[in-house]
């Protein structure tokens, strides 16, 4: 026997953050869906996890009608997951931070003494030990923000100007397919790298570089001349090494979801700033 198909959905309004002109209507998960995310976060292949998460934006996201996940930011798609997820699971993230600091303080210890073998009591004066006093947090949608690099455009001289511009979501899924097990060498410090994984590294930020490319001026006028990667590569080595530094800065500050808050400590009574970064820092 047939059962009814009438579901009723919420339904959500979003507006990107700092981008007023992004404006999105968005539903709840439905049971599968909610069984997908739970498995792809804990799932290790890139890949598949990509693959699911779009499938997932691309079922809940209702407005506007001609909604086209490959033609989106790579950070809009995360932000918006991030809004379905509380929309549809609960609508916090809760989170338990421990205070960073050193404290000077009495400790109490307790030891066996060998003669009467009896608990015994000792206080130590003035001991340096880890504050770790918790702090319970909890975040809601407008917590939520998105990172964005300080500069994405870049003066090389002689009237040359460089315009960067980041992924799309088709063409960040194209670049995890073909570079997944090296991205995080982007990211990793250069004097923890051995050659083999510098060699990746440049080749991979050469790839990543080239995909980021907006626009190119000489002298107030746009470039219009097609380059292969190659052409774009061996352009870019001739670059000082200054505005090449800054190109890589750019790369590692593409656009994340993130939440931060500032703390004080109610026991050592210190400030610190607590935050984290990227999709898959936030489900944990």
């Amino acid at each position: 026997m047939a059962l009814p198909s009438a579901i009723s959905f919420v339904r959500y309004p979003v507006e990107v953050p700092n981008e007023p002109d992004k404006k999105y209507t968005i539903r709840q998960m439905v049971t599968k869906e909610y069984k997908d995310v739970l498995t792809i976060t804990n799932m290790k292949h890139p890949e598949t996890f990509t693959k699911t998460f779009g499938k997932i934006i691309e079922s809940c996201v209702v407005e506007p009608d001609n909604f086209n996940i490959n033609k989106e930011k790579s950070y809009i798609i995360e932000y918006l997951f991030m809004m379905i997820y509380l929309l549809s699971i609960k609508p916090t993230i809760d989170l338990t931070v421990k205070c960073p600091y050193k404290v000077i303080e009495d400790i109490e210890i307790t030891k066996i003494n060998p003669e009467t073998q009896e608990e015994e009591t000792e206080i130590l004066k003035e001991q340096e030990i880890d504050c770790d006093t918790e702090v319970n947090l909890s975040f809601h949608a407008q917590d939520i923000k998105i990172s964005r690099p300080e500069k994405d455009t870049f003066e090389l001289g002689n009237g040359v100007i460089l315009k960067l511009k980041f992924p799309t979501w088709e063409e960040y899924r194209k670049l995890e397919e073909e570079s997944s097990s090296q991205m995080a060498l982007i990211e990793k410090p250069e004097e923890e790298l051995t050659e083999e994984e510098y060699q990746a590294r440049l080749k991979l930020i050469n790839k990543v570089v080239y995909n980021s490319v907006a626009e190119i001026w000489v002298n107030d006028e746009l470039w219009e001349e097609p380059f292969t990667e190659e052409e774009f590569v061996a352009w870019l080595d001739q670059f000082p090494l200054t505005i090449y530094s800054d190109i890589v800065e750019f790369i590692n500050q593409r656009p994340q979801v993130y939440i931060m808050q500032e703390i004080t400590c109610p026991h050592c009574k210190r400030e610190y700033v607590f935050n984290r970064f990227g999709l898959d820092n936030l489900l944990k």
